[in-house]
């Protein structure tokens, strides 16, 4: 089964344990920088701690999109090392540029939908009716370019960040194997922000919810590469 073998995958054998543990301690230590960085807010200190959140965050995106390069590339794969060098974090910063350039348009939907609900700019008769349509509008298009996201990643990380938002270098949205890939890493990745929303940090439940946020992120990447490989147009350019 797919989706079972790429949720086993961050855990299969010592050598994906020691890259998810590390992955792991990662994002651990993002989170308790962006405590410190809140906890010294408003002093001008708080920034020091926020930047030191960034190289972490490429590091960790880069091992996601390394993990999504191979395995859509060849479906099962050796476990990608987790380490620290030049190429992967250019992949990361790579992967991070696309990402901005696709959620940009649905957050400025979002925040708009947002503004014009909250400041009573619609009539009071029919503010509801406006806030659903708002609402249902907003959330398809969010759902839209979250769709098409993972494969415009998966563009950039074999050919560069200009073929990634190129309409072209699209191809195999509408292959089920990716709708279903894409579906089930949803869901990881809405359980692993909802364990970290529910749960209070710096304790024991908001430690393991973080370790449950990385592994559902790194599960995900490999149910969306083995969802890609299995779209003919993927595998015939390996």
């Amino acid at each position: 089964m797919v989706i079972g073998d790429a949720l086993r995958a961050p855990i299969r054998d010592g050598a994906a344990r020691r890259a998810t543990a590390f992955a792991t301690g990662t994002v651990l230590a993002i989170a308790v920088l962006l405590r410190i960085s809140a906890g010294l807010w408003p002093s001008w200190l708080t920034v020091l701690p926020a930047l030191l959140t960034i190289p972490l965050l490429v590091l960790f995106v880069g091992h996601l999109a390394a993990i999504l390069r191979e395995t859509m590339s060849r479906g099962e794969v050796e476990p990608i090392p987790y380490w620290l060098s030049a190429p992967r974090l250019a992949l990361g910063g790579r992967t991070l540029v696309v990402a901005f350039a696709y959620l940009l348009v649905p957050a400025i939907i979002v925040a708009a939908g947002g503004f014009v609900i909250a400041s009573g700019l619609v009539p009071a008769g029919a503010a509801g009716l406006a806030g659903s349509l708002i609402a249902t509008v907003a959330l398809l298009v969010v759902v839209a370019f979250t769709y098409v996201l993972p494969v415009a990643i998966a563009v950039a990380t074999r050919e560069g960040i200009r073929p990634a938002l190129r309409r072209s270098s699209l191809t195999g949205l509408a292959s089920g194997s990716y709708f279903v890939a894409w579906t089930s890493a949803t869901v990881l990745a809405i359980l692993g922000w909802g364990a970290v929303a529910f749960t209070t940090p710096g304790t024991v439940g908001g430690i393991a919810a973080v370790a449950w946020l990385t592994y559902a992120h790194l599960a995900a990447v490999h149910v969306l590469g083995r969802g890609i490989a299995a779209q003919s147009v993927w595998s015939a350019g390996t």
